[in-house]
């Protein structure tokens, strides 16, 4: 097995919903990211054997082949691309690693990229003749859609059952705000500017403010959400 050594690392800034990048599709972000890491660091791009890409928004396509295509990559370097979900990333990187322990290969771009904003509208096409296509905002991770409940569910779900009180949650939301404010100066370095996209459009030092505008979320009888915002002005 062969060693496997970080030579350089970089991102983009994360901006929210609709903002500095919302125009962009992911490989539109990712190519300057990965430009900007080959000349940071002296690394030439015919180095590069592969570019391993996660992606979980479903692009419809290869977005590790339009990524190294828009990069500058020759037509001939392999691109995969991964999808499991939120680990997408971390699992790039994972295969990319096992890449060059096996020697198949000698350097490896490899991360994750996201174009929430440009994610495709997804429906489910018709079954019948007449029949309108459903629109949907996620996709079925289990076959039983009782053990695939939507994310607010699940969380109230272990909440009541670790008994972790709406307290709780809201200070260690205020403490992790807080250590990651605390920590932009140590990051601001592997941040590549993408147009106006300088720096991170969070985290922020949250105040009760803040905290009062989160919905206040209990199970009902049936273990369905009920859900109230409360008005903040």
């Amino acid at each position: 097995m062969n060693d496997a050594v970080i030579l350089g690392w970089g991102r983009s800034a994360v901006t929210p919903l609709g903002g500095a990048l919302s125009q962009l599709q992911p490989h539109e972000i990712a190519a300057p990211v990965v430009q900007g890491i080959l000349q940071r660091f002296g690394i030439p791009l015919n180095a590069i054997d592969a570019v391993i890409a996660g992606n979980a928004m479903g692009a419809g396509g290869n977005p590790a082949r339009m990524l190294a295509l828009a990069a500058g990559f020759d037509d001939r370097t392999p691109a995969l691309s991964v999808d499991s979900q939120c680990c997408a990333g971390l699992d790039a990187i994972a295969l990319a690693h096992g890449m060059l322990a096996s020697g198949n290969a000698d350097v490896v771009i490899a991360g994750g990229v996201e174009a929430w904003s440009r994610a495709p509208i997804r429906q489910h096409r018709p079954r019948h003749a007449g029949e309108a296509a459903t629109i949907y905002d996620s996709p079925a991770f289990a076959p039983d859609p009782a053990r695939d409940p939507g994310m607010l569910l699940a969380a109230a779900r272990h909440a009541l059952k670790a008994g972790i009180t709406r307290e709780q949650q809201e200070a260690w939301a205020v403490q992790s705000h807080a250590r990651a404010v605390a920590a932009r100066t140590h990051i601001r370095d592997e941040i590549i500017a993408i147009g106006a996209a300088t720096q991170d459009s969070y985290p922020r030092a949250l105040d009760q403010r803040h905290l009062a505008r989160m919905p206040v979320v209990a199970l009902s009888d049936d273990d369905s959400v009920d859900e109230a915002i409360p008005h903040v002005a």
